[in-house]
This record gives C-alpha cells, structure tokens and sequence, in this order.
C-alpha cells in the first residue's frame, strides 16, 4: 500500500476533429460567405467571422489570408458592391452553390 493516496492516471483524452484537408474545404466555404458578405454588406468583420462559422479572429484571419491572398479588410475594400436600394443583405443567407 503506498504511503499516500494518489488518483487513478487516466490517458488525456482529446476529441478527435476532422482531418486536416476536410477541416481546409470547410474552411474554404467558410471564406466563400465571408467573402460575399465583405462584398455585399456592411456588416463589422467580427460579426461577419462568425456569421461565416468561425470561433476566433486569429483562425479566420489566417485562413482567410490563405484562401484569398489578402486581409478581410482588403478584400472589403476591392470588392464591394454599390449598395441596391430596397435589396439589403440578411445575415444567414447562403450565398448561391452552398449548402
């Protein structure tokens, strides 16, 4: 019997995600809204990140970078839309071939 009590050692035990080219096409189609979203409204960014399905700023910035070659904000910049009168944008609104 030892001299002390200590607690069973259990294995840590991590929760398994998707691999790493999955979680890359998710992503993707991630970016795909937020990009339509810089376009065509004037939503924040910290609202469109999440809107898009991401947890944190510094993975969207990243995979956003990745996938387009350029900031959120730059994006914005180069890409925007004239604003429609009487066709405002909603958030949640999948933009055409996603599902």
């Amino acid at each position: 019997m030892p001299d002390r009590w200590e607690p069973a050692r259990r294995p840590v035990v991590r929760p398994v995600g998707l691999p790493v080219q999955q979680l890359q096409v998710v992503n993707e189609y991630r970016i795909e809204e937020a990009k339509r979203l810089l376009a065509q409204s004037n939503l924040p960014v910290t609202t469109i990140i999440f809107e898009a399905g991401f947890q944190t700023k510094s993975n969207f910035n990243r995979e956003f970078l990745r996938v387009t070659g350029m900031s959120p904000s730059d994006y914005r910049r180069s890409n925007s839309l004239p604003s429609v009168e009487g066709e405002p944008i909603s958030v949640g609104s999948p933009s055409p071939g996603m599902p």
